[in-house]
């Protein structure tokens, strides 16, 4: 779900990703690096995190190292999304539209607090 919402901020061939910042009026544009740069590192999160998943189905060689890694991934992932959620939820009052970004940043965030304590519970039911 990260790499699907990163690639849904990268710019498209109109220049700009799926959702409008026509909010932020004369300082439109700005955004542009930033979003980029946060649309990469949630793509490369996601990887690592899919990168992860396979290869804890299909070895079982490093374990203990692989859940760690993914614990601390799925908690950066978390990290990167509490910005979005905070900046889109200022912007709903005034711009309904927001509501679909928050939505899609509240089930990943969701999602992520889940997945670390699932990742939790394997590293300690995996030292047993």
């Amino acid at each position: 779900m990260s790499m699907v919402l990163g690639m849904l901020y990268l710019p498209s061939i109109k220049g700009q990703g799926a959702f409008s910042y026509e909010f932020l009026a004369h300082e439109l544009g700005s955004e542009r690096e930033s979003v980029s740069l946060w649309a990469m590192v949630s793509i490369a999160l996601g990887l690592i995190m899919a990168c992860g998943i396979v290869y804890l189905l299909l070895s079982g060689y490093l374990k203990h190292a692989v859940i760690v890694v993914m614990t601390l991934t799925v908690s950066a992932l978390v990290i990167i999304q509490m910005p979005p959620v905070f900046l889109w939820g200022m912007v709903l009052p005034f711009n309904g539209s927001a509501f679909l970004p928050i939505a899609l940043h509240g089930c990943v965030l969701l999602g992520g607090i889940w997945s670390v304590g699932v990742f939790s519970a394997l590293y300690r039911i995996s030292k047993l």
